[in-house]
Order: structure tokens, then sequence, then C-alpha cells
């Protein structure tokens, strides 16, 4: 166990040594750039997976590791030497049968217009899992790539995230359809969703909740799903919750027999909305806090004086 974390290290401390030699000046705005392929691809789908069973050793002890180099392969095999804007979801195959764990129960976290946000609030599987929390999609939640039909196989700038007219479906957008439809179908008991209720609609037919996760919760798995709206501009009397759009999302998972569920600023999320944006008017939600300071030194001096003086006058008589 011991070489196998010291491996892991030396993978992580070569990585970033590689990030930080090409941005010397740390994220630089080029640096940034979506459509840039990340460096050293395999270096850090590697890293990512031997990082991720290390501190996530409950999916995979005693003896169901996966092994990082054979899910490399899978991984690039999807779309290396392939067209870059005509990659099917089914080349992910093998990478999802390789790296796909169970969901803990009532611990599924769905969501849309809410990241990073939503990340901060599940803590890692702390509180949620949402399918970038599972190995699953680890892998493919920071790096940038796509396939090229050139030597060596992989894309130096890839497409835009959105399909059009000339890129039907790029190598990022396949892989997350591919990890969301095994994350949907593997979600059991209670799951939650979280959404934006400061856009509208708050929940769209056309969305990517809608298209790839919805249609393959399982009924007779799932049993009950809860709504988590995120309103950053509530306003007192009116609930979300009571608006159009999610009753259609109602009459799909009643159609499942699954419960429908809906809480507007649930009070764990306006907190933990609130550590990061604490001005905010959903912060108005919370209660005031009150003064729960320790009084000033010089009270506790004069306490001791006035000690001091009571336990004299007591000797003196």
């Amino acid at each position: 166990m011991y070489k196998r974390l010291m491996d892991v290290y030396r993978v992580i401390l070569w990585t970033v040594t590689i990030v930080l030699w090409v941005c010397p000046d740390g994220w630089a705005e080029d640096c940034r750039d979506g459509t840039k392929a990340t460096p050293n691809l395999r270096e850090v789908v590697i890293g990512t997976c031997e990082l991720y069973q290390a501190t996530h050793q409950q999916f995979f002890c005693p003896d169901s590791f996966r092994n990082c180099s054979d899910t490399w392969e899978a991984f690039s095999e999807a779309f290396r030497y392939q067209p870059p804007c005509e990659i099917s979801e089914e080349r992910y195959e093998r990478y999802v049968n390789l790296t796909a764990t169970h969901v803990p129960r009532d611990k599924a976290l769905f969501w849309e217009n809410v990241y990073p946000f939503v990340m901060r609030f599940s803590h890692s599987g702390v509180r949620y899992y949402t399918v970038s929390d599972l190995l699953l999609g680890a892998i493919g939640d920071k790096p940038v790539w796509c396939g090229s039909e050139d030597a060596p196989g992989f894309g130096s700038t890839c497409p835009p995230w959105e399909p059009s007219a000339t890129c039907r479906q790029h190598a990022q957008r396949a892989f997350w359809i591919a990890a969301s439809h095994r994350y949907a179908g593997s979600a059991v008991g209670q799951i939650h969703v979280m959404l934006n209720a400061s856009i509208t609609p708050i929940y769209s037919n056309d969305s990517y909740f809608s298209l790839f996760e919805v249609p393959y919760i399982r009924p007779g798995f799932v049993d009950k799903v809860t709504v988590l709206l995120v309103n950053e501009n509530p306003q007192a009397g009116r609930s979300k919750c009571e608006e159009e759009s999610l009753e259609i999302l109602e009459s799909l998972f009643r159609q499942k027999n699954i419960t429908f569920e809906c809480e507007e600023n649930r009070r764990d999320i306006v907190y933990t909305y609130c550590l990061d944006n604490p001005s905010g008017r959903i912060c108005e939600l919370l209660p005031t806090p009150t003064n729960t300071a320790p009084p000033p030194p010089w009270n506790k001096l004069i306490q001791t004086l006035c000690l001091l003086v009571t336990l004299i006058v007591c000797a003196m008589h």
C-alpha cells in the first residue's frame, strides 16, 4: 500500500510540475481557454484515477481497485484517431464499465445551471454525490480533450461544448452523456435535483438533465425525487416551486410512480451559499446572528481584582 501511495504521489507531483511549467505565471488567460486541449492528458487521467481511489477507498476495498492504465486506454480509444465532431457516446462503453461504481443510496444529486456551487454543496460525497464526485465522472471533470484523425490522434484545439451544424457531437459531450446515462441508472432511494430558480424557465425539456438523465432514472429503484431550488432573489410570500415548468418535471416523475417534492432555498443550501457570498440577498433568509463574542479582557481583570479585595477584607476580619 505504501508503494502504491508513493507512486500516486509521484504522478501527481509530476503533473503539477508540468502544469506550472506550461503556465509559469499561474493560470494565464490563454491557459484558461476552454477550447485548448489539456497537455499530458494521459498523465492527468492516470493521476486522477489513482488519487481518487486512494482517497475514496470505501468504493474499492478490498479487491476492486481499478487499473488506471487500462482506464486510460479505454478512455482514449473512444476518441483517438476519430473525427473530432462525430463521437458517439457508445464509444465510451468500455470506459464506463471499467470506472462505474455504485451510487450510495439516497445520495444521488443531479443538477442544472448551478455549477460550480453544486460541487461545493455536494462536498465530494460528504453530503451527496454528483456524477463528478464518482470515479466515472471525476476523471473527465477538469481536462479538455478531443480527437483528431491525424497523428498522434489527439486534437490541440477542441470544439465548443454545445453541438452545432458543423459539429454534431465531440468527445467531451459524448463522454458526459455516457457517464450521465450510467449515473442516472445507478441511482437508488431518494434522489435530489438542484436547479437555478433565478432563471426562467427553471426546468426545460431540452436541458441536459431532461435529455440524458431523466429518461434513465429507474422506477422501482428510485422512490422519491426532491427538487432543491436555489433562488438568489427570493420574494416574500412567493414560491418558485409553483412555477409551471416544474409541473412538467413533476408529471414526468409521476408517470414513473416516483414521489415528487420541491424545496426552495433549503437552509443547509443557503448556509453553504452564504459562506462564499455573504452579501447576497438570499442570505437575508438566515437568522440575525447574536453577539456571542467573549467579554473584553479588562472585564476579567476587574472581576479578579474584586475577588482579591473580597478575600483581603475577609482575612482582615
